[in-house]
């Protein structure tokens, strides 16, 4: 006899990541997030790994939405962004005018943002990545 194959129904947040504060700039932190899975016949399972999070970075000031999407279901949590203090750390901004190519919004701002954060990729010039050469964004994204 084979086993059935239980389908997942919904997503819930079990436990809130330890971090929900955040400076404008910096990348999401899901340390000890969990989920609750419910499935189609009635059982659960914490889920605490093969989250895919979105936004990574925090580039917005206020309340921002996070989406975790594990399988095909997604469930959201908020957490806040403050601004930088000017005087002890650059503003995102510098992102902005680092690589002019890359705006804010574009599908693979976040990876290039957390690319240079850990100084993986410093773009094809000083103002420039060039997304759309062999080695750009798509390895960007594959990698980051």
């Amino acid at each position: 006899m084979k086993n059935k194959e239980f389908v997942l129904i919904s997503l819930s947040i079990n436990t809130m990541p330890t971090k929900t504060s955040y400076i404008v700039g910096d990348a999401l932190d899901i340390t000890n997030l969990t989920l609750m899975a419910t499935y189609d016949d009635k059982s659960t399972k914490i889920i605490e790994s093969e989250l895919y999070c979105s936004p990574k970075v925090l580039i917005n000031e206020g309340t921002q939405a996070i989406e975790v999407t594990y399988e095909d279901k997604t469930v959201s949590f908020n957490v806040s962004a403050q601004k930088r203090n000017s005087n002890v750390f650059p503003t995102l901004a510098i992102y902005d005018k680092r690589f002019a190519d890359v705006p804010i919004g574009e599908r693979f701002y976040e990876n290039v943002v957390t690319a240079y954060e850990f100084s993986l990729m410093n773009g094809v010039s000083a103002t420039a990545f060039d997304g759309h050469t062999r080695y750009g964004s798509d390895t960007c994204v594959a990698h980051t």
